[in-house]
């Protein structure tokens, strides 16, 4: 194969490449701002359902946080993720904690048990999303695919995972909205 010919292959098939990236990130996207909106219209249905004022600080702080999910979706980074996450200390965590528990505090049972799933399913979702656009990790899979091949490599992995990151819905839904500051 001559030289040109070997050149124009390869740049193609980056090309290529770069626009099945480009497609699944933008898809990828879209599917997390369609759950944040169903989200916040399960929240919306909720209130309406039963006739609760949507003036309240508990409708609107759950609003708030959904769209400011929403409003930062093209921005989420993985890199600019975790660096947000390793600096919230435990002093913004629990300042967080707190305005949620201060916020939601005058509802009913069945309410704050909405909120709680909706916050995490949010959280989720944008986790999902950080994962899966995440050059760093698409590339990971492979390797851990191997990985998984050797269960105890496997099981001391999950293990260390789960007690490096700890799940704060607090903290996933501050450093999502941060990350394009």
């Amino acid at each position: 194969m001559e030289t040109p010919v070997v050149f124009f292959t390869l740049l193609a098939s980056f090309a290529l490449l770069d626009l099945g990236w480009s497609m699944w990130k933008s898809t990828m996207c879209e599917i997390l701002r369609d759950n944040l909106i169903d989200l916040r219209d399960e929240w919306r249905d909720h209130f309406a359902r039963k006739g609760l004022d949507m003036a309240t600080p508990a409708y609107a702080k759950l609003r708030e946080m959904l769209n400011g999910q929403l409003r930062y979706t093209r921005h989420l980074r993985f890199s600019g993720f975790i660096y947000t996450l390793s600096r919230i200390t435990p002093d913004d965590s629990e300042f967080l904690d707190e305005q949620t528990r201060t916020a939601f505090s005058a509802c009913d049972e069945e309410t704050r048990r909405l909120v709680e799933s909706i916050r995490e399913r949010s959280s989720e979702a944008v986790l999902r999303y950080i994962a899966s656009t995440s050059m760093f990790i698409v590339l990971m899979v492979p390797a851990f695919a191997v990985a998984r091949v050797s269960g105890f490599f496997a099981r001391h992995l999950r293990a260390v995972i789960r007690n490096t990151i700890r799940f704060n819905t607090s903290a996933v839904e501050c450093a999502s909205r941060a990350v394009a500051l």
